[in-house]
């Protein structure tokens, strides 16, 4: 038992140490200015470790004024931060968060390591520990777990899958084993905990891998009744229903939030019985440096592992059935990447665009469980020439698929194979150390170029010392501005931390990261009601994830309380702050902006318009009580010069602030915008903005767009007439209110109010609100059809909003009643025995 034991940490240890080495010699955090936090990891999940340091430290709550226009973080943290292991953020600033990710990247991919060492023990026992510590190494360097070092949210499923699969074969073997329960009951339990996505596949391959262990059952028996089947049916069903119920409390809020969020449609588009590729092109892919793409699937894992794929069908002495059932368990493996239904089911039911093949640790792991399954029947199959017919046929075929594109890497993967081969024919036939020794370089070579290789390719964008310089100066900038100004107030910004050379972003969670309010956020699930509201204010989203926010529209942003603009350039409407500039950006104050809560003498129902500007218009008509027009049309004409650019001439006659918003019919013409021939931004393209500010010329501005195709554009030109805008905002002002915001509480007092009057606060309205008016629960209506009024009483009003994240309650009650029923099971067993 000790030695099994010594195994696990040997595997743990190894890969820890041979990652921590990969990454010193390429120069990757602690130990160089490179980051594993490339991508996604670079454009979100830095920002939001750092707002999970801060909700550990209670400097910020579920519920946060920080997540777009204010809402619930439910979805974020069960998606991105609800593994256990990013406590060890408590270690570390949050100008380390790169350092900090390079150790969790590496202790999860060691703990797959772990894991796996732990099922191949308790799986093949006849296995040798030598070739189990060899597996498992390759298990934490497949090519899933290095192409999602960038991804590290999805790394959690990796580990907890051995862990489910065994409690699985346990059960079969024994339908009364309580150690097979328990491990299906809390690798279910923990998949979805942890990261739902990937949890939700761990448990849609255990239906598949159940059913795989029940042949092999039937095989190794020689047949059972359907009594015997039904009987590991019932307990694999409850014990993973259990497993969910564990979950719930986080879980069942989650899937509430995701079915009224903004990517809450099924794409049935895509559903149909196509392939999408010939299912033998993952064996031309098992390659060091292969990458999954839309058509292809890496699955490599190390030489060792191709050798036992291929040789296990040429041992002799094993049952056909045995054989025959391997067998159909690889042309499932290879289905679930090259036949659409299936790539549909796994990818729940959406289109996938990016990060390819993101359940491709299934194969990675079905491949070490056939080469296992060799090694641990090949001394007794009396099979040696196995291994020979095994790689030769290996050979044959990879070299077919990679004939037309032969290179360097792809021969080396090809002779790290053969050796690998050869070596374990050797080791098998007189335990020579150095067949031992070769063995290990090879599987150690392969992976570690791999490595190196991938995370070349993937963790790039992140620069460790700019990323420190940036982040201690971000929040010094934040705290001045929230040390001078400590009403309510929200914060945007034209320029963030990383910046394309289009002068375009992605960044936009900096709020959820220095605790501040916005109107910007980029996240897997937004709230439809606030990106409705900021698209139609002229802040357009990308589907349903962004809200781009890259320059400022002083209408909307003063009706959202925007009181402060970060950004490198002047913005008109803005007043600089005599302060210096932090990053590049200065600070603006913007004295139109609204307070975050006023009284109304009616309530306020804007007529809906397509057009941004006329909306506001309506908007603004409202809050005053009678018609006024803040946005007045621009006089303008159009031509076109040439076969690739538009060119709008606009005579203008004020010093008013001034819009554009080329409205495009195309999808996505990618083009580029510039203003008095100076360029300005991409436009009409991935990340670009819809309404974008005019510098103000004396006399005439040209704003011209250029691209391959000129699409069908509706342009639309409006100057903002501040002195309007601040009447309005003087008008509002006398009717403002003081909210105090107490974490999911915010109290009003008001001392006075007339017949029919209106409390309007820009909170957005969410069913987790419950509003009380001087004690009495009260109905909550929506203005701009996204934020919270009430009516009020004449005479004193003491106004209590209460959240509570929807769904939390019952989820709690299920997940107790999943651990009574855990406990349970351990008593009537203890009971039995």
């Amino acid at each position: 038992m000790k030695r099994k034991y010594m195994v696990n940490f040997s595997s743990f240890l190894i890969s820890f140490f041979l990652m921590l080495s990969i990454l010193m010699l390429t120069k990757y955090a602690p130990f160089g200015n490179k980051s594993l936090a490339g991508m996604d990891a670079n454009i979100q999940y830095l920002d939001f470790f750092a707002y999970y340091k801060d909700l550990l430290a209670r400097k910020t709550g579920i519920f946060s004024m920080s997540y777009l226009l204010g809402g619930d973080n439910t979805t974020t943290l069960a998606y991105y931060l609800a593994s256990p292991l990013n406590l060890i953020i408590l270690f570390f600033k949050k100008n380390q968060l790169n350092t900090f990710y390079s150790f969790l990247y590496i202790i999860k991919v060691s703990l797959a390591s772990f894991t796996i060492t732990f099922f191949l023990q308790q799986r093949f026992p006849k296995i040798k520990s030598f070739y189990v510590v060899i597996l498992a190494i390759s298990y934490a360097f497949i090519q899933y777990d290095l192409a999602q070092a960038s991804n590290i949210i999805w790394l959690d499923g990796v580990y907890l899958l051995p862990i489910l699969l065994l409690g699985i074969y346990k059960i079969i073997d024994d339908p009364k084993s309580l150690l097979g329960k328990f491990l299906i009951i809390g690798g279910v339990g923990c998949s979805l905990i942890f990261n739902w996505y990937t949890g939700i596949i761990n448990c849609l391959f255990s239906v598949f891998y159940f059913l795989f262990e029940l042949g092999l059952y039937y095989e190794r028996e020689k047949g059972f009744v359907l009594k015997d089947i039904s009987k590991r049916i019932l307990v694999y069903a409850y014990s993973s229903v259990i497993g969910c119920m564990l979950s719930a409390f986080l879980f069942l809020p989650n899937v509430y939030m995701l079915i009224h969020g903004s990517r809450n449609s099924t794409d049935w588009s895509l559903f149909n019985t196509r392939f999408i590729n010939n299912p033998l092109e993952f064996i031309g892919h098992l390659s060091i440096g292969a990458t999954s793409t839309i058509n292809n699937v890496s699955l490599y894992c190390g030489p060792l592992t191709i050798v036992g794929l291929f040789s296990y069908f040429f041992l002799r002495n094993r049952k056909k059935d045995q054989k025959f059932i391997i067998f159909l368990g690889i042309i499932f493996i290879a289905l679930l990447y090259y036949w659409q239904p299936l790539y549909f089911l796994f990818s729940m039911f959406k289109s996938v665009e990016s990060y390819w093949s993101r359940y491709g640790y299934l194969g990675s792991f079905f491949i070490i469980f056939v080469t296992a399954l060799f090694l641990n029947e090949y001394r007794e199959s009396n099979s040696k020439d196995s291994i020979i017919y095994g790689t030769v046929l290996f050979s044959t075929v990879f070299l077919i698929f990679n004939w037309n594109n032969l290179s360097k890497i792809v021969i080396l993967s090809l002779c790290l194979t053969i050796i690998t081969a050869i070596s374990v024919i050797a080791y098998e036939a007189c335990h020579n150390k150095l067949s031992i020794i070769l063995l290990t370089l090879c599987v150690c070579l392969g992976l570690g170029l791999n490595a190196s290789k991938l995370f070349a390719k993937y963790s790039v964008g992140t620069n460790v010392a700019s990323f420190k310089k940036y982040e201690s100066s971000q929040d010094k900038q934040i705290n001045f501005i929230k040390k001078k100004d400590k009403s309510n107030y929200r914060i945007s910004q034209t320029s963030t931390r990383n910046m394309l050379k289009n002068n375009l972003t992605a960044n936009y969670n900096e709020s959820l990261a220095f605790n501040y309010w916005s109107i910007a956020s980029y996240t897997s699930n937004e709230s439809v009601d606030q990106l409705d509201l900021l698209n139609n204010l002229g802040y357009r989203n990308e589907l349903g994830r962004a809200v781009v926010v890259n320059t400022s529209i002083l209408g909307s942003d003063s009706l959202l309380g925007v009181k402060y603009l970060l950004s490198k350039y002047p913005i008109s409407g803005y007043k600089r702050m005599d302060v210096g500039k932090v990053n590049g950006k200065y600070i603006f104050i913007n004295k139109y902006a609204l307070p975050i809560a006023y009284i109304s003498k009616k309530r306020i129902i804007p007529k809906f318009n397509a057009n941004t500007f006329e909306y506001q218009n309506s908007i603004y008509s409202e809050i005053y009580g009678k018609r006024i027009e803040i946005y007045k049309p621009v006089s303008y004409t159009v031509q076109r010069r040439g076969k690739y650019i538009l060119d709008t001439h606009m005579i203008k006659d004020t010093n008013f602030p001034v819009y554009g918003n080329l409205i495009w019919n195309m999808s996505t013409p990618d083009g580029s915008l510039y203003i008095n021939n100076k360029f300005k931004s991409g436009y009409a393209t991935w990340l670009s903005p819809s309404v974008f500010d005019i510098p103000v010329n004396k006399n005439t501005t040209d704003v011209s767009f250029k691209a391959k195709q000129i699409p069908n554009l509706q342009p639309q030109f409006y100057y903002l007439n501040t002195n309007m805008l601040e009447k309005v905002n003087n008008s509002v002002k006398k009717d403002s209110v003081k909210p105090l915001f107490k974490g999911n509480r915010i109290f009003i007092h008001i001392g006075k109010t007339n017949k029919n009057s209106y409390l309007n606060i820009t909170v957005p309205y969410s069913e987790g609100w419950s509003v009380y008016r001087n004690d009495k629960k009260i109905k909550v209506q929506k203005f701009m059809n996204c934020f919270m009024t009430i009516r009020l009483k004449p005479g004193v009003n003491n106004i209590e909003f209460k959240y509570n994240t929807p769904m939390k309650k019952e989820g709690i009650i299920i997940s107790v009643l999943g651990i009574l029923l855990s406990s349970m099971i351990i008593f009537f067993h203890i009971d039995k025995v």
